[in-house]
């Protein structure tokens, strides 16, 4: 068992890994879409480029989970720090040999596409596994071990926050000069996991897992809700950039930093609203869904129709409120249903249709938008609606178990 210091060492290293590695990958949000403009990108390339990202995660995270048993979660993380530095040194290269006109941009989108849409969900994979496999490691009464997953989460959403801001905020400097300091980051998390998170950690759980399939009839219909409660924001993000530039009328640079901002208005009320409504009020699950469909319906309508910066940015914050209870709800509603020995398994589940959103999504998205630019919101709100009339009118009796667990 870790002494206090080495926990708080621990839970220090994890909090800036998250952040150091969220803040490079949040803030190419602001930047890829104006820049993949201006590289002679369609929507629908840029759309796969952030979508490649998600499924290579998706696929190799349980490859990166036995390499944790294998050499502990410090290495780990540092090779998946390290290796998201080179991708994003390697992006600005490429950006700026595109921006030079240097080489076609079919070549252009074909590098990027490997550094940033594969090579860094490799990278980024290894890192949240690490993360997540050391908060179980150095912590191993319950309490500690809630805390440090809240940290986590808390880091999560913090970088969310602040790197669309950085992000649109250094575009205003040049593309390439945004993209060239973006790995500064990561280098600031190398340092955090080699001096602060300690080398050898317990912790490892024996024993066979469950096998809990997704088409459990449980758990089915809540992970069906919490990917239509997801998709919601993983539009929003790749087509927030063509949005702005588009309704708004403004130069690529003005359009980083806008969208910039306006990433950071959602993030920063969904922040706002896990640690007002959900840590305050302690509404149940089902309630944060009900009510948080609402808000995320009346987001994604006002960005279909907004044609101003104040209804855009309205928007935003209203949808940043909606995700805030709906996302907390929906994930919290899987745990209630399923018994105490197979939690692992659906926080498994939990964390693959998380990322099946961000997966769909942006592509989607992005093929939708080169026809409307209305079409990606619309069809995202059509969801949120389907949402509220089935935890509704629904007797499906996982989907009200979650109520009768925490009453």
């Amino acid at each position: 068992m870790l002494n206090r210091f080495g926990i708080s060492s621990g839970v220090a290293a994890l909090f800036v890994t998250v952040i150091a590695m969220v803040i490079g990958q949040a803030s190419i949000f602001a930047i890829l879409p104006p820049l993949g403009r201006e590289l002679g990108f369609s929507e629908l390339q840029t759309g796969i480029v952030v979508t490649a990202s998600s499924f290579v995660a998706f696929l190799v995270s349980p490859w990166w989970g036995r390499r944790v048993n294998s050499y502990g979660p410090r290495l780990v993380a540092l090779i998946g720090l390290s290796g998201g530095f080179v991708c994003f040194v390697s992006m600005a290269l490429f950006a700026d040999m595109g921006l030079r006109e240097a080489v076609s941009s079919e070549v252009v989108f074909w590098l990027i596409l490997i550094v940033r849409g594969g090579l860094l969900g490799l990278f980024l994979a290894a890192v949240l596994v690490a993360v997540y496999a050391a908060v179980a490691g150095f912590s191993t009464e319950e309490n500690d071990r809630v805390a440090g997953f809240a940290t986590v989460q808390a880091a999560y959403s913090l970088g969310n926050i602040l790197g669309p801001l950085i992000g649109g905020l250094l575009a205003g400097f040049g593309f390439v000069l945004a993209l060239a300091l973006t790995p500064l980051f990561t280098v600031v998390g190398i340092i955090a996991v080699a001096v602060l998170l300690p080398r050898h950690m317990g912790g490892s759980v024996a024993g066979p897992t469950p096998q809990l399939k997704a088409r459990d009839p449980r758990v089915f219909p809540l992970l069906c809700v919490m990917f239509c409660v997801a998709t919601p924001l993983a539009v929003t993000m790749i087509t927030l950039g063509f949005l702005v530039q588009d309704r708004l009328v403004l130069d690529p640079i003005t359009t980083a930093r806008t969208a910039g901002f306006a990433a950071f208005t959602v993030f920063a009320t969904f922040f706002m609203t896990q640690i007002t409504v959900v840590k305050v009020l302690k509404w149940p699950a089902l309630r944060l869904v009900r009510t948080g469909t609402i808000f995320s319906f009346v987001g994604m309508i006002g960005l279909s129709l907004g044609g101003t910066a104040l209804i855009l940015f309205a928007s935003m914050a209203v949808l940043g409120v909606g995700i805030g209870m709906s996302q907390t709800g929906a994930m919290t509603m899987p745990t209630l249903a399923v018994e105490p020995h197979e939690q692992g398994a659906v926080s498994g589940l939990i964390i693959a249709t998380s990322t099946l959103a961000f997966t769909i999504g942006p592509a989607g998205a992005g093929w939708l938008y080169g026809f409307n630019s209305a079409l990606p919101f619309v069809v995202s709100a059509v969801l949120l609606a389907g949402v509220r009339v089935f935890v509704e009118v629904s007797r499906y009796p996982s989907l009200n178990a979650p109520v009768h667990a925490e009453k």
